[in-house]
């Protein structure tokens, strides 16, 4: 007999993911400007229109593009059509073997877009715009490959159980923020919760930057027992997609993938700035 997930039962207090809000009000050793955006973010949390990415910068130094990029959303859309029909299903890392396909086709359409060669540490790579639907498609791949493949999953904290759609994830890109849609049920209910990302946007450069709020949006019953866990798949989603793309374009003088080195959101797309930074990463990490 198939068990039925549900939201019955008591409900005990769960570990926050991350620093939460009321501990970062209690810091003490914060410069007067920290102190001013800080407050300014407490005070906004939980309105979703208010989440900005600018509330939780303290410094942002703009790198220089890359003119060599003449991609466009469309056809990126276009190869991740034809990869995502090309792909083997049983590929236990389908987002990386996706992202590798759609680079392929788009260098054989513009071998110019891509590099010929390596690029040096610290300089950027291409850009990869992302469609909303594109990038949906990604998060979809993101979230299955962390669940050995399975469109849709069972969290169970040992009182609660919650069906999880991870094949029906949808993404929303607008200026400034991705807003990141996963269908949940459980006994009683269906409902879909939305994580509101903010990242970087034509006047806010936040390179890898996030922001969102204390809970997601949707059921709020659902949003107090399992907001922390659908933030953080929203979160990890948008990371290990981005940095797929970012991956698959090009290595570094070590042969190391590239990295996302900006998250730029835009009305409809979202750009992936590429960057080859794993020296840097590693000698700041020594």
């Amino acid at each position: 007999m198939t068990r039925r997930p549900n939201l019955s039962g008591s409900i005990g207090r769960r570990p926050s993911v991350g620093t939460r809000i009321d501990d970062l009000d209690r810091l003490d050793d914060l410069s007067p400007s920290d102190r001013e955006r800080l407050d300014r973010v407490i005070d906004e949390v939980g309105r979703i229109d208010a989440i900005d990415v600018r509330d939780v910068l303290v410094v942002t130094e703009p790198r220089p593009k890359v003119e060599t990029s003449k991609l466009t959303p469309q056809s990126v859309a276009e190869a991740l059509k034809k990869a995502t029909a090309a792909e083997r299903p049983t590929s236990d890392a389908r987002l990386h073997n996706v992202t590798g396909l759609v680079v392929e086709f788009l260098r054989e359409k513009d071998p110019e877009a891509f590099p010929k060669t390596t690029i040096d540490i610290g300089k950027n790579g291409p850009s990869i715009p992302l469609a909303s639907k594109s990038l949906e498609q990604l998060l979809q791949y993101a979230a299955r490959d962390r669940a050995k493949g399975e469109a849709s999953v069972i969290w169970d904290d040992g009182i609660n159980q919650l069906v999880v759609h991870l094949g029906r994830i949808k993404s929303t890109v607008t200026s400034g923020r991705v807003r990141v849609d996963i269908p949940v049920e459980a006994d009683g209910l269906r409902d879909t919760m939305s994580v509101p990302i903010a990242v970087g946007s034509k006047t806010t450069v936040a390179g890898t930057v996030m922001a969102t709020v204390d809970r997601p949006a949707g059921n709020a019953l659902v949003a107090r027992v399992w907001g922390d866990a659908l933030i953080a798949l929203a979160h990890s989603s948008i990371v290990a997609a981005t940095a797929s793309v970012a991956g698959a374009v090009g290595v570094d003088a070590k042969n190391q993938r590239l990295i996302a080195g900006a998250l730029t959101a835009t009305r409809g797309r979202l750009t992936i700035d590429s960057i080859a930074a794993r020296g840097q990463i590693e000698r700041a990490r020594r």
